[in-house]
């Protein structure tokens, strides 16, 4: 296995920065990663189950982030709350379009 740090810096680099709402991102390979993303405005007041993320965008949450709290593979009856921080994994695709919701 070859580690080329500046190919993965920049890959970080352009997702943060090319993305409105990602705090970081990891690339699991060429076209899927795990990113730190600010919940959407639209999922505010919702659960997790309503707002669907397994559905139509195939998104895995892993964690919830709230008032420095962290919450791994939280409840789906759980409120989003605004301000929520997810970690989500998915393909890059799908993690774009949830940004734009």
């Amino acid at each position: 296995v070859v580690i080329n740090p500046e190919q993965e810096a920049a890959t970080r680099l352009a997702h943060t920065l090319g993305s409105i709402g990602v705090d970081d991102y990891l690339s699991l390979d060429g076209s899927s990663g795990i990113a730190r993303i600010k919940a959407p405005a639209a999922a505010a007041g919702r659960t997790l189950a309503e707002f669907d993320l397994l559905g139509s965008r195939q998104l895995i949450l892993i964690g919830r982030l709230r008032d420095r709290q962290v919450s791994l593979n939280p409840n789906l009856d759980e409120r989003v709350q605004r301000g929520d921080i997810w970690i989500v994994a998915g393909s890059d695709r799908d993690l774009q379009k949830l940004q734009t919701k």
